[in-house]
């Protein structure tokens, strides 16, 4: 009785460390921003495995999270919904500034040939893109030319 109750101890503190460990060692890494007086815990993708995978299989974003790319230097960071479960906003930056925005951005129709699927482009250059639950800037009136905190 007593040796099993310490193999069951034993075992449980191993899961903890686990679980611990994991949670302060994890890959994955979060950065609060802040637009138009609106919070988002932003999962931070900087590598191009995590970029090209993005929120595709994921089953939505609770209110007020977002993935948040960061590319090295801006560029024409174009975006397609294949593999996505539900509609987006997608928000363009640079330098911290909102420099074009694709609302309501649908995911997939069923059974629809992922090569068809359009890409979306921002019209101008940019070094990071957030991708937010679908009808947040229209919500929070997200507008060209507004900065995002945090960065």
């Amino acid at each position: 009785m007593l040796r099993s109750k310490g193999i069951f101890l034993g075992a449980m503190a191993t899961l903890v460390f686990v679980a611990l460990a994991l949670r302060f060692f994890s890959p994955v890494r979060y950065v609060e921003l802040e637009v138009k007086d609106v919070r988002i815990k932003a999962e931070i993708v900087a590598t191009s495995e995590a970029k090209r995978k993005g929120l595709s299989g994921r089953s939505g974003l609770a209110e007020g999270e977002g993935m948040l790319f960061v590319f090295s230097q801006a560029g024409a960071q174009g975006f397609w919904m294949g593999g996505m479960n539900f509609p987006i906003d997608i928000i363009w930056m640079k330098d911290g500034q909102v420099i074009d925005i694709a609302s309501n951005v649908p995911p997939p129709g069923l059974g629809q040939d992922e090569k068809t699927l359009p890409i979306y482009y921002p019209r101008l250059p940019s070094d990071r893109v957030l991708e937010v639950q679908a009808g947040l800037a229209n919500k929070i009136g997200l507008k060209l030319g507004d900065r995002v905190d945090g960065l």
